[in-house]
């Protein structure tokens, strides 16, 4: 049978030699965050495509409605705990990587400010106030994608 070698340089295997005990503690907070959005996204967002469903599938079995809501419900959930759940492991297997959540929080927002400042001045030219929402937005889902790219 093939078996899954893992090389002595693995992070599993420097985390489990070296740094066993206080690793598992350096990840507590991006758990704690990270679970703490995805119930709350998952509860809230419930309701909310409960509603949606409940007047787009009229005449529909409650059931199929609750059964498609929580679907829903759980796929963006799972999406806003990916990134911190990310931050957690490499908390934990990355000694320099950043010593704890709030390390790498503070650097996504800086990144993402300045990412945006950017945008405004050397691509588009204009203040914010003189774009239309849709390129606010634009600036803003660009500026966060390459925060998080930069930062994770």
């Amino acid at each position: 049978k093939p078996t899954l070698s893992i090389g002595p340089y693995h992070p599993s295997v420097y985390l489990v030699r070296e740094e066993w005990p206080s690793a598992l503690g350096r990840g507590w907070s991006g758990k704690l965050f990270g679970y703490g959005v995805q119930v709350g996204c998952r509860i809230g967002l419930y309701e909310y495509f409960k509603k949606f469903y409940s007047d787009v599938l009229v005449d529909q079995n409650k059931s199929i409605i609750f059964f498609v809501s929580s679907a829903s419900a759980q796929i963006f959930a799972n999406v806003a705990l990916c990134p911190l759940e990310v931050v957690k492991v490499r908390v934990q297997a990355q000694p320099n990587f950043a010593k704890c959540l709030l390390d790498v929080s503070m650097m996504i927002f800086s990144t993402f400010e300045h990412t945006v400042d950017l945008i405004y001045s050397e691509v588009i030219q204009r203040q914010k106030e003189d774009c239309s929402r849709a390129q606010q937005l634009g600036v803003t889902c660009l500026a966060g994608n390459a925060a998080g790219a930069v930062c994770l």
